[in-house]
């Protein structure tokens, strides 16, 4: 066996095993959240809020998210910061009630 051919063998085995683990991995979250494809629309409004409607939010934050999505300060720092950033000032910009019901903090 020269070297090339053991290093396509070595690609090809290494392939396998990456995609049994992110397999394994997928299977993994499934379990734990078993429910997560069903919510995946309602909460798409995490990745731009200002891009999503009112009633495709999970019902036990639309009244909070209606607030978030027209409040124009809050879109001012969506355009201007990166995602995390974005999101992790959101509780601050927000009445505290308002960041209780919709994070949780």
């Amino acid at each position: 066996m020269n070297l090339d051919s053991a290093l396509d063998h070595l690609v090809s085995e290494l392939k396998k095993q990456i995609i049994t683990h992110l397999s394994d991995l997928k299977a993994e979250f499934i379990r734990y959240f078993p429910d997560i494809d069903d919510k995946r629309e309602a909460w798409k409004f995490m990745r731009n809020p200002f891009h999503c409607e009112v009633a495709d939010v999970v019902d036990e934050v639309q009244e909070e998210f209606s607030e978030l999505k027209f409040n124009s300060t809050t879109k001012e720092d969506f355009e201007n910061l990166d995602l995390e950033t974005f999101w992790g000032q959101v509780p601050s910009c927000l009445p505290s009630d308002l960041t209780i019901r919709l994070f949780g903090f």
